[in-house]
């Protein structure tokens, strides 16, 4: 008996055992930009061709940028967490193989060319045309939410699986096992 032969109760005890819900898909995100560029667009039109203004733009998109890869990377080293693989948790967060950016960064890959000139044009896309840069910016707490819970759901996975590890190595039957982690659920 191992660790790993619990993945899936381990997986579903860390789902009610970490803060915050995971979102899936990226619908709300795409009307959270959307509409908050159009917003920006209908307030700030008027300001087109100020320096400031295109500054703003820019400046917008890198925060965005920053806080985005911040928490990547922190979702990163928690999967490059020995134990992770141990308790065969890759088998239930299959989401995160649909992140490129957490792909390159847990393999410690540079991005690729193309994600380098999709960058560079997001950048330069938000420099001309700043309501972009503000809907990405303020699309940003919504992902920063979702990669945070992310993280603290693989953290709380890896919590779980140390313990049920530890029950596993002082002698615990399978019962106690599962009732330790129904007890969670």
């Amino acid at each position: 008996m191992r660790a790993s032969d619990f993945y899936e109760k381990i997986y579903d005890a860390s789902e009610l055992k970490s803060s915050g819900k995971v979102v899936r898909g990226r619908i709300p995100y795409l009307i959270n930009f959307a509409a908050c560029a159009l917003a920006s667009d209908i307030f700030t039109i008027s300001y087109f061709g100020n320096p400031f203004y295109h500054i703003s733009g820019f400046l917008s998109w890198a925060v965005s940028r920053i806080a985005d890869v911040y928490s990547t990377i922190k979702i990163a080293k928690l999967l490059e967490d020995p134990h992770f693989k141990e308790y065969n948790l890759y088998e239930t967060y299959v989401n995160i193989e649909s992140n490129p950016l957490l792909k390159k960064l847990s393999s410690k890959v540079f991005p690729n060319k193309i994600t380098v000139a999709t960058e560079a044009i997001a950048c330069v896309v938000s420099i001309g045309l700043p309501p972009i840069g503000h809907g990405l910016a303020l699309t940003t707490p919504l992902i920063s939410e979702n990669d945070w819970a992310v993280y603290n759901r693989l953290r709380k996975s890896i919590e779980i699986g140390d313990n049920v590890k530890k029950m596993i190595e002082a002698g615990s039957t399978e019962d106690d096992v599962n009732k330790y982690l129904e007890s969670l659920t």
